[in-house]
């Protein structure tokens, strides 16, 4: 999975792309538990594991949807990752 196509600030992974046209990206637990509950993103689980700060956005029928969504919340996450300790 982290060794898919994607986006690092310094040694930290921001985003990157996972199978079946979806984009995972780091945010805070609450927002990415908010995206799942509104039905915008998909929990990441590995192995038996959900990691918590990561979710799963999968791709819009529409590519300027597309990339207005991932756009906004690779932001998000690059914004969040680099205040992170």
């Amino acid at each position: 999975m982290f060794r898919s196509p994607g986006l690092r600030t310094g040694n930290k992974i921001v985003a990157f792309l996972g199978h079946g046209d979806r984009l995972i990206v780091k945010l805070p637990r609450p927002r990415a538990a908010a995206l799942v509950d509104d039905g915008i993103a998909e929990p990441v689980i590995m192995g038996a594991r959900t990691m918590r700060e990561w979710v799963a956005i999968p791709a819009s029928p529409d590519l300027e949807t597309t990339l207005q969504a991932w756009t906004a919340l690779t932001r998000e996450a690059l914004q969040y990752v680099r205040l992170s300790p």
